[in-house]
């Protein structure tokens, strides 16, 4: 399975599609046969549009799995959901698997999904877009308290130095604009995910020799 990155917002109209968007074209354009997906929302041929334009090498969601919305659907539906997604960015090749969730923090599909203990599992990290310092830091440390590692924030708060000032002397987190060509938001990514891995394998050997 590819690694799962996700993006999620601090609320509506916040910055997500676009920051998504630039992701997805900046790594792919350095190589990186990435993959984009929409995990959750209400189906917009336009945004699946503009995910395909990107060059990722797949571009999904939840609409080309039956579901029409996912308004309402149960954590079990959604799990098995993003595990379907998995399996076909798996099969178009994919190194990185980028997944979109739709709405804000206080959606309760949004709020099921970040708080389960099974998605915890199958992310390796998050990219969090926000129209406000105050958001984001409420965003992030929510975050941190469930398990997650926040990897960079990003959205309309880069639009207001005094936001990004305002977050950056209180959070340790990386503010990244999506403006141009997001390519520092996609360097982050790929080193992360490089030394997620590169941390699992050690600890896998660990293990191993333990249990010799």
């Amino acid at each position: 399975m590819p690694d799962i990155v996700l993006v999620v917002g601090t609320g509506m109209s916040t910055g997500k599609t676009t920051v998504m968007r630039k992701i997805l074209r900046a790594m792919a354009s350095s190589g990186v046969r990435v993959a984009g997906c929409k995990l959750t929302g209400t189906a917009s041929p336009r945004d699946l549009h503009e995910m395909k334009a990107t060059g990722a090498v797949l571009a999904t969601d939840f609409s080309d799995y039956g579901f029409p919305s996912t308004y309402g659907e149960s954590l079990e539906d959604l799990i098995r959901l993003m595990d379907l997604m998995g399996a076909s960015c798996s099969r178009a090749g994919a190194e990185i698997a980028m997944m979109e969730i739709a709405d804000g923090f206080l959606q309760p599909e949004t709020q099921m999904l970040l708080e389960s203990d099974a998605i915890l599992r199958r992310v390796r990290g998050v990219v969090v877009a926000g129209a406000c310092s105050s958001s984001l830091l409420f965003a992030t440390e929510y975050l941190r308290k469930r398990g997650h590692e926040v990897w960079a924030a990003s959205g309309l708060i880069t639009n207001s130095p005094l936001f990004v000032r305002e977050f950056t002397d209180r959070s340790p987190i990386v503010v990244a604009s999506s403006r141009g060509s997001a390519n520092r938001l996609a360097r982050i990514i790929v080193k992360k995910t490089v030394e997620k891995t590169v941390k699992k394998a050690e600890n896998s050997c660990e293990e191993k020799v333990a249990s010799q």
